[in-house]
């Protein structure tokens, strides 16, 4: 091997490294650095200094009407429940007044289960939460009957005032319904 000469141990410390920086700086940085400005001076037009002030204006504005909104919507009262039991109205009573309610509406009943106990859900936990003695209980009825029927039947148990609270209801071939109802 020979040895490197003076003039070529310079070469390949000085300036092949400056060649490195060089392309660099050539090929990437300088198109780098002029996207950079373009996208500044673009997004520097969006929000221009005159508008600064009155944008900042909106948005203060749209914060304080919504801060006043929500103190209002906490101030304003409950209404009175519309769901009306007395002590002594227990869950039979309440599946009474919802048997004649279909049978008011043209439904006919296919089946009913008892699908649960204790107001885990939310119709339950509403029951659970209004003091409603015994503890609430869902059933799920299967329903026979047109549109029409369904909706006159859940208008009417509305109408009543009963402590029923109806959560789902499903519609399946022909004029077939599942009805799950918390008592």
């Amino acid at each position: 091997m020979t040895a490197l000469r003076l003039r070529d141990k310079i070469f390949v410390t000085v300036v092949v490294p400056a060649a490195l920086l060089s392309s660099y700086v050539y090929f990437w940085r300088i198109p780098h650095m002029e996207k950079v400005k373009k996208e500044s001076e673009s997004c520097a037009k969006l929000i221009t200094p005159e508008n600064y002030a009155a944008e900042k204006q909106k948005r203060e504005k749209l914060v304080a009407d919504s801060a006043a909104e929500l103190a209002n919507e906490k101030n304003t009262p409950v209404p009175a429940a519309k769901i009306s039991a007395s002590a002594g109205d227990s869950i039979a009573a309440r599946e009474r007044v919802v048997l004649e309610v279909f049978r008011d509406s043209g439904l006919r009943i296919i089946s009913s289960e008892l699908c649960g106990e204790g107001g885990g859900s939310r119709g339950g936990g509403v029951l659970r939460a209004t003091g409603y003695r015994p503890s609430p209980r869902a059933r799920r009825y299967m329903l026979e009957g047109s549109y029409a029927a369904m909706r006159r039947a859940l208008g009417l148990i509305v109408e009543r005032q009963c402590a029923v609270i109806p959560e789902r209801l499903e519609m399946y071939e022909g004029d077939t319904w599942s009805l799950f109802l918390w008592f």
